[in-house]
């Protein structure tokens, strides 16, 4: 099925304030029946990961391919026509380095963050 295809399961820190509104924005969007959200904390985890690496960073399963933290970023964005180009460009060097450091400001610092998001 075609639709099962293109469908990425993503897993995420079901404690995490940030984490739980960026969820909630995402599964109500009009892609969000694309996603599939697993709380790592209720033991959802993706194969071969432990809860600590789970919860260390976003995860993102993609058409077979595990994708983590900033990484996990494009692989949204593309669900949604008018980010695709973008995407594209935010997935490869240098650009996919920018993605990864902010993602990892935004996680080290997301009891900060939550105020905004």
């Amino acid at each position: 099925n075609r639709d099962v295809e293109k469908r990425i399961d993503i897993y995420f820190d079901g404690e995490c304030g940030v984490c739980c509104r960026i969820r909630d924005r995402l599964a109500s969007s009009s892609r969000g029946e694309e996603m599939i959200f697993h709380d790592v904390r209720s033991g959802d985890l993706p194969e071969g990961i432990s809860e600590e690496t789970a919860l260390a960073d976003v995860h993102a399963l993609d058409q077979g391919m595990l994708y983590r933290g900033g990484d996990v970023v494009p692989r949204i964005l593309r669900l949604y026509p008018g980010w695709r180009g973008l995407s594209a460009v935010l997935s490869v060097r240098p650009f996919i380095w920018f993605v990864r450091l902010v993602y990892r400001i935004l996680a080290r610092h997301r009891w900060f963050f939550r105020h905004f998001i």
